[in-house]
């Protein structure tokens, strides 16, 4: 398992899109595992904290080619609803939205948090082959979505800091399909993760996986309890699953 082999801007290949999960069950079970690592890291780490540098640099001269394109600007407000939205913005006007909010983080400032999230948008999940006869293809706004973007962000990721960049997409947005509220930002790295192939774990991770699958697949069990300070229970009757994977509850 490479848990810490990291990706760089000229040897792309050990990365695939796509992930190792494949059912919208596997899918949330693994963003559970992720949420409970998510809450038991620290706020800061050193190493995380440097490689956040290391990553920004990155994403500065990636905004200046996304602005070679369109306009950027941010507001206080979601202002999109669906990838569809995005792609149209882009396409015909030039122009891309970006939400402001939710920005404060221990090591980037709340303008260098947004134009991270700029990136993200043009480039992991409208940006690649977004034109093709006279349309676009691109990453939605799902949970599984969320981590097939992910995969597409860490091809144009600097040696070092795929892992970090795991805890920034990954894991905030594995908390926030699971818990319903945005998490707090942090440095840290999640140890126990294949940060290349979304979905491999280590063996206590892999274990604690397939227990939240068969609970999740077993219509006797209503809920569970996650590891989560302060305690938190999944009210299966509550997920919204065209939220985890557009093909929905299987």
């Amino acid at each position: 398992m490479r848990l810490f082999e990291f990706a760089t801007t000229e040897d792309t290949t050990i990365l695939r899109e796509g992930v190792k999960l494949k059912s919208p069950q596997e899918v949330y079970a693994y963003a559970c595992v992720v949420s409970e690592a998510y809450d038991a890291a620290p706020a800061r780490e050193p190493d995380a904290v440097k490689a956040f540098g290391v990553l920004y640099q990155s994403i500065a001269k990636l905004l200046k080619r996304a602005k070679s394109d369109v306009d950027v600007n941010f507001t206080p407000d979601d202002p999109y609803s669906s990838p569809e939205e995005v792609g149209n913005d882009i396409i015909k006007n030039k122009n891309l939205d970006v939400y402001s909010g939710h920005s404060d983080h221990p090591v980037l400032t709340p303008d260098q948090n947004v134009e991270f999230r700029a990136v993200h948008d043009y480039f992991a999940h409208i940006g690649p082959n977004r034109k093709s006869k006279g349309k676009y293809k691109s990453h939605n706004f799902t949970l599984r979505g969320e981590y097939n973007a992910y995969v597409t962000h860490a091809r144009m990721a600097p040696k070092g800091t795929v892992a970090v960049l795991f805890t920034e997409v990954v894991g905030q947005a594995s908390y926030f399909n699971v818990m319903g509220n945005f998490p707090e930002q942090k440095a840290a790295v999640l140890p126990g993760f294949d940060y290349i192939d979304i979905g491999v774990m280590d063996e206590a991770k892999t274990a604690r996986f397939e227990k939240i699958v068969s609970m999740l697949m077993d219509d006797s069990v209503p809920g569970f309890k996650l590891k989560i300070k302060g305690g938190h229970v999944v009210d299966k009757s509550k997920i919204d699953w065209t939220a985890i994977a557009t093909s929905g509850k299987k």
